[in-house]
């Protein structure tokens, strides 16, 4: 297999690992909405739950740095894993 098509695959691994997470993050958001919406009609205070699924969003954080090449080779966060971590965050208001 030459070095091209080694990279190739290597990307395209890595773009479905970062769809996967992009869909997890969607479904994150969705978890998060019910929940308050339960919270906030049986009067409950939902901040437990708030802070698990800001431990989920940690975790997705770490997998997408994991999963992107350019982050995890360098020290830096570089300005598209930037955007999807902002991405990310926005899921726990």
């Amino acid at each position: 297999m030459s070095n091209d098509q080694k990279i190739m695959d290597k990307f395209v691994e890595q773009t479905q690992e970062i769809l996967v997470l992009k869909d997890l993050n969607r479904k994150l958001k969705i978890e998060n909405d019910r929940c308050k919406e339960i919270a906030e009609r049986d009067g409950k205070d939902y901040s437990d739950i708030v802070r698990k699924l800001k431990i989920a969003v940690e975790a997705l954080k770490d997998a997408h740095y994991n999963a992107c090449s350019c982050c995890n080779s360098s020290d830096e966060v570089e300005e598209h894993c930037q955007n999807a971590i902002k991405e990310i965050e926005g899921s726990i208001d």
